[in-house]
């Protein structure tokens, strides 16, 4: 925003560049133009800003000033929007009351000559200040600045107003550029006290404050609406408001009368919590000792299974044994059944070892021999067959009272020499190394009864390494004695075997 517009002709320029820095010495901002402008120019945008900035518009009047185009727009555009104009005259431009012919002459046949000829009874209205010598200098200059100091801040506001409308107008009246709220009440005052001022507002001013005015009513009018509303909603919520509290009170005084029963209920729903508690402890504690109980089962039924699985091994080796031992004894018979067919049956007894079984083998008909580490009867008799004896009613007389020896370990003596059918032989007087013949019976034979069988003789423990008449073999863990009853030559030998278990402790 400046203070003065300069506005004159090229040909004035250097007055125009003097009065400029005399109004800047006292303090006021001036706009000059420093350029000229092409004829065909029409209003540039740059020259009416100015305008409408500046407070006061001055011309520099002089033939060559109304003559020029240029300046005869400016100031038909200072009084379009009534801006505070001061001629100052630095030339005549009359003469006895009339236009100089050369200004006549300058206007005559040009496109502006009807806004020249109007410029001229306009400028003629105002207060001009003459400077048309160096004499009348100073005194224009004093004149000049008691008119610019005078109504300083209406022509200021003018020119805010006016700087605002045009651009108002510029971009087609755009609202967001209209007047509110302070601003719009003083340029409304403005606007009043311009009314009855020397300079008044412009169409423009008013049309642009008329129209601040007609917008701000109408949001001031949705404003309203928006707070009636506003207020409507307000007292819709107010009322659900009203009505909740209401509720809720009710609510309220409900659960006051019915607190005890529920405290009541309360108290009953902890104390069976603290039953169902105290049953699932209980339910548990007899889950876990449910629990160990079983595992403890478990684990003596883990126990007798491996006793009865151990039990089984031991009677499945039993068994076993017992077989071995059914086999060799089966092999023992059919090996003595060879030998004896031949070989003379001795007197003295054939002992055998099988395994861990102790066997004897005696005739009835020849003494028993006993190894001298073993217990012999007194009375043992001695019976010679003879090959016409004939088999009497008497009986074979066996020793009774032989004791019978189970030894206490089932070793077996790796030297005990076994007696062979030689040495069997050697010691029967009847052993020829040839198998006697059976005698014929008579008919008294055959007609006298069998002689009666003796007990069995008592096994005879043979435990000693020396060899004797009665050998031992040792079959597993079972003991046995076999006892051959010879009664007569012409009788078939008798055997007796007699078993002794001995099945050691697991």
């Amino acid at each position: 925003m400046s203070d003065v517009f300069i506005s004159y002709a090229d040909h004035d320029e250097q007055s125009a560049l003097q009065l400029c820095e005399h109004l800047n010495k006292r303090g006021l901002d001036v706009w000059i133009r420093r350029e000229a402008i092409a004829a065909d120019s029409v209003r540039s945008n740059r020259m009416t800003d100015a305008i409408d900035a500046a407070s006061t518009f001055i011309l520099i009047v002089t033939p060559e000033a109304l003559i020029d185009e240029q300046c005869n727009r400016e100031v038909a555009h200072a009084l379009a929007y009534h801006k505070r104009i001061i001629p100052i005259l630095y030339r005549e431009v009359e003469a006895e009351g009339r236009l100089l012919p050369a200004v006549l002459a300058g206007w005559f046949h040009k496109n502006w000559e009807v806004l020249a000829r109007d410029n001229w009874e306009m400028l003629k209205r105002f207060k001009w200040v003459y400077c048309r010598n160096a004499a009348e200098f100073h005194n224009a200059i004093h004149d000049l600045m008691d008119i610019l100091n005078t109504d300083t801040t209406y022509l200021k506001i003018h020119a805010d107003l006016l700087v605002k409308a045009r651009l108002w107008e510029r971009r087609n009246r755009d609202q967001s550029l209209l007047l509110q709220g302070d601003d719009l009440h003083e340029a409304e005052f403005w606007l009043a006290a311009g009314s009855t001022h020397a300079i008044p507002p412009s169409p423009l001013h008013q049309m642009y404050i008329t129209a601040s005015r007609a917008t701000a009513d109408l949001h001031q009018q949705q404003s309203r609406q928006q707070e009636r509303r506003t207020i409507s909603r307000l007292r819709l919520l107010m009322g659900v408001l009203f009505l909740l509290v209401f509720i809720v009170a009710g609510l309220a005084v409900l659960t006051f009368f019915e607190f005890d029963d529920l405290r009541d209920e309360l108290a009953t729903a902890t104390s069976a919590q603290g039953q169902m508690i105290d049953i699932a402890s209980t339910a548990q504690a007899d889950a876990d000792a449910m629990a160990t109980q079983a595992k403890l089962a478990s684990d003596a039924a883990l126990l007798a299974q491996n006793e009865a699985l151990a039990q089984a091994t031991q009677l499945k080796i039993m068994e076993d044994n017992a077989a071995i031992a059914e086999l060799r004894m089966t092999q023992f018979i059919i090996d003595l059944t060879r030998t004896r067919e031949s070989v003379a049956v001795t007197s003295s007894p054939l002992p055998r070892a099988i395994g861990g079984t102790q066997v004897i083998i005696t005739a009835t008909n020849a003494p028993t021999q006993i190894p001298s580490s073993t217990h012999t009867p007194s009375h043992t008799p001695t019976h010679t067959p003879s090959p016409t004896h004939t088999p009497s009613n008497t009986p074979t007389h066996t020793p009774s009272d032989t004791p019978t020896h189970t030894p206490s370990s089932t070793h077996t003596p790796s030297d005990t020499p076994t007696p062979t059918a030689t040495q069997t032989a050697s010691a029967t007087p009847t052993a020829t190394g040839t198998r006697t013949p059976r005698p014929t019976r008579t008919p008294s034979d055959t007609a006298s009864p069998r002689p009666t069988r003796t007990p069995r003789p008592s096994a005879t423990p043979f435990n000693s390494p020396t060899p004797s008449s009665t050998a031992t073999e040792s079959i597993m863990d079972m003991d046995f004695v076999l006892v051959t009853n010879t009664p007569a030559p012409t009788d078939p030998p008798m055997m007796d075997f007699r078993f002794v278990t001995n099945t050691p402790r697991p």
